[in-house]
């Protein structure tokens, strides 16, 4: 299947520890690729001073600092600064908030959802300096080795994590937890894992036990929009990945999203993008100044 290649986490400082933040200054300058990349861990990046655009998949973010960008595991992103940043790097694998206590926390944290997270965050004034104190907290825990390192770094990181999260949904008020809301979240992941492999509605409805029907309207209630058109915007995004940054033909692209008919692909691209498959490659690539050889 055409993919885009995937960079993994590295365990700088042994097994024990998949856990890693670095002032920015001390990061290698691949950190700050102009070039599109992708990794399979999540990428936090608290930015004291700054300037330029952060773009995650296809939106382009502006440094405006202090911010927070965050991005998940398979979303392709890249920098385009005119100045140097200042501020941190935190990187961690899944595994790294699922050896905790509270494995459901991943679920809870919208902004590190690769279809819900908003990209970037620009924390009000009252809540710059508490951010910034946990985040050099994290800093010295990892640089200053001690007892129970790997559970003091959890328990901060899930601190930070929840308190950012919060900050979120104090902006931006959501509903009370709700069957509807339930259902979509797991609708959500389920096309999150699927969506190359099955894009009839039918198919979730039957693994979530639910008619389509049902679940379209739930999904609409929660999200604005139905069921159906939240799996072809994730299998549209997937298209724009591998059309603009890979060399793989539209014909095996096509296949690998679950086309049988290129024809159809293009036509399925034109409808969720307004541009063919072709037309998208060039545009994104001109303007992320992508050459090919």
């Amino acid at each position: 299947m055409p993919s885009i290649p995937l960079r993994h986490f590295v365990y700088e400082r042994g097994p024990a520890l998949p856990f890693m933040i670095e002032r920015t200054a001390d990061l290698p300058p691949l950190a700050w690729a102009s070039t599109p990349n992708r990794h399979s861990f999540f990428e936090l990046f608290w930015v004291t001073a700054g300037a330029g655009l952060h773009h995650i998949d296809f939106q382009a973010h502006p440094v405006r600092p202090p911010c927070l960008f965050c991005v998940a595991p398979g979303q392709v992103h890249l920098w385009e600064l005119s100045t140097a940043l200042t501020g941190y790097a935190i990187l961690f694998p899944r595994e790294f908030l699922q050896l905790s206590d509270q494995p459901q926390l991943l679920a809870e944290l919208t902004l590190l959802q690769p279809g819900s997270n908003p990209g970037a965050i620009y924390p009000p004034h009252a809540s710059i300096a508490q951010i910034d104190a946990r985040i050099q907290q994290l800093y010295a825990e990892l640089h200053t080795p001690q007892l129970a390192q790997l559970a003091a770094l959890q328990a901060l990181m899930q601190l930070l994590l929840i308190d950012i999260q919060r900050r979120i949904a104090a902006a931006q008020p959501a509903p009370p937890p709700s069957a509807a809301s339930q259902l979509t979240k797991h609708f959500l992941a389920l096309v999150e894992q699927h969506y190359a492999q099955h894009a009839a509605l039918d198919w979730y409805a039957a693994q979530l036990g639910v008619s389509p029907g049902h679940l379209s309207e739930m999904v609409k209630a929660v999200t604005g929009s139905t069921a159906g058109a939240s799996i072809r915007r994730r299998i549209a995004l997937e298209a724009r990945r591998l059309l603009v940054h890979t060399d793989h033909t539209v014909a095996a692209i096509a296949l690998a999203l679950g086309f049988s008919d290129p024809a159809y692909f293009a036509r399925f691209c034109r409808r969720e993008t307004g541009s063919t498959p072709l037309a998208l490659r060039q545009q994104f690539r001109e303007k992320y100044q992508l050459s090919r050889s």
